[in-house]
């Protein structure tokens, strides 16, 4: 009987220092895996944790199915009327700010904004430079 639980110990720690066999587009992190995701990027810590786990390769982000994927292949999101999908995000004009301060870094995701000719109005929502509040609109130029 003692020897069976030696082996049998002996048997789970071999298991234990097994690598799994990862899927597609992922690989083994010794120290657990940190995936984003098409929705959002996880800025992950550099605490090692315990055990390891597959995860997407590098640049790789997960899916809703949980698959790994580049990023080009992630949806893109759903955008409101007048607005299209920006890659590196979107900086909009609005009735009140014909110039507004943006940043020329490209952020790590993107989102909607208004299409050419479209600014945002007071309820958020991309309208015709036209129907802006009168008085309200800059002197459009280019």
């Amino acid at each position: 009987m003692r020897q069976a639980a030696i082996l049998c110990s002996f048997a789970l720690c071999a298991v234990a220092f097994v690598q799994p066999r990862c899927g597609i587009n992922e690989q083994f992190y010794e120290c657990g895996a940190c995936d984003s995701t098409c929705l959002d990027d996880l800025t992950c810590n550099s605490i090692c944790k315990r055990p390891g786990s597959c995860g997407c390769l590098p640049t790789y982000k997960r899916n809703r199915h949980g698959k790994c994927i580049p990023p080009e292949q992630c949806p893109k999101p759903w955008c409101g009327m007048n607005e299209e999908f920006y890659p590196c995000g979107a900086c909009d004009k609005t009735c009140w700010n014909a110039r507004p301060q943006c940043s020329e870094i490209c952020r790590l995701y993107g989102g909607c904004g208004c299409k050419s000719g479209f600014v945002r109005d007071g309820n958020y929502d991309c309208v015709h430079y036209s129907k802006c509040p009168r008085g309200r609109w800059w002197t459009r130029r280019g």
